[in-house]
């Protein structure tokens, strides 16, 4: 198996080569890269959504695919691709870095004559935006051992819409991209630290309530004690040691002792 060279791009991909067709019509030599073509964005699309629907898009005008939503995009060019060759297909690389991805099959079949239909997925954070006639989409040939018999079957196919109704049918529903799942979070995040930091300060409110009265109860429960210095304190509240008893120097009898009570004088009759 031998892929085409820019040569044989240019060489063979004439009207009337194959079926009756080029290999890409219309056919612009210059977009001949490489070794492959470079497929222009077409008219009709449809995006994942909960309304989907198959659109048409303007010439110059643009597609806007939003982050984490599948679309199905078509060609501008009608490809055919020979009995004795099949196609490789791709996205540009300056459209994969934004984080657009092909999820559609990467081949097409021998015998087969119609505008493709990528399935693309937006993997990054932004929208990507595809203006109608951009070179999107690469192709390359490569050639088989000898011609197939068994062709990609043709019949009916030019009357189909590059979109179908179950293709529309199947992108009847919005996906949450990871994007979106992170805005999300963040959200989520900032209610609960809102929620926890509400919590604490309740919490500490209460403990500090529950202080200040446990520690006014434990005073109030202390009996007073009044110094007698203190005006207008009884001195019966405090109380006072009795006097040490002191002793003569010649006797040794203690001087203050309480001294007995005179004997009553009895009167002469």
């Amino acid at each position: 198996m031998t892929f085409w060279s820019s040569e044989t791009w240019k060489s063979e991909s004439m009207p009337g080569q194959v079926l009756g067709r080029s290999v890409v019509d219309p056919f612009d030599r210059d977009r001949v890269r490489q070794g492959s073509y470079e497929l222009t964005l077409g008219d009709a699309y449809a995006i994942s959504s909960a309304d989907a629907a198959r659109k048409f898009v303007k010439d110059k005008e643009q597609v806007c695919i939003p982050p984490g939503q599948f679309a199905l995009l078509t060609t501008q060019e009608i490809v055919t691709i020979p009995a004795d060759a099949i196609g490789w297909i791709s996205i540009k690389s300056t459209l994969k870095l934004r984080g657009l991805v092909n999820i559609s099959g990467f081949h097409v079949d021998p015998g087969f004559s119609h505008q493709l239909k990528f399935s693309v997925y937006n993997a990054g954070g932004s929208v990507v935006t595809l203006t109608r006639g951009a070179r999107v989409f690469l192709l390359w040939l490569s050639r088989l051992d000898q011609p197939t018999k068994d062709l990609y079957p043709t019949e009916g196919l030019d009357e189909q819409w590059p979109i179908t109704d179950s293709d529309v049918m199947n992108l009847s529903h919005e996906l949450a991209s990871p994007a979106q799942l992170r805005k999300d979070l963040d959200k989520v995040e900032e209610k609960v630290k809102l929620i926890l930091g509400i919590a604490i300060a309740i919490f500490v409110w209460q403990m500090r309530g529950c202080f200040s009265a446990s520690t006014e109860t434990h005073q109030e429960s202390k009996p007073p004690i009044v110094s007698p210095s203190t005006p207008g304190a009884s001195v019966s509240s405090v109380p006072t040691a009795a006097p040490a008893a002191t002793t003569t120097p010649t006797t040794g009898t203690p001087t203050n002792l309480p001294r007995k009570p005179p004997a009553p004088s009895r009167a002469k009759p």
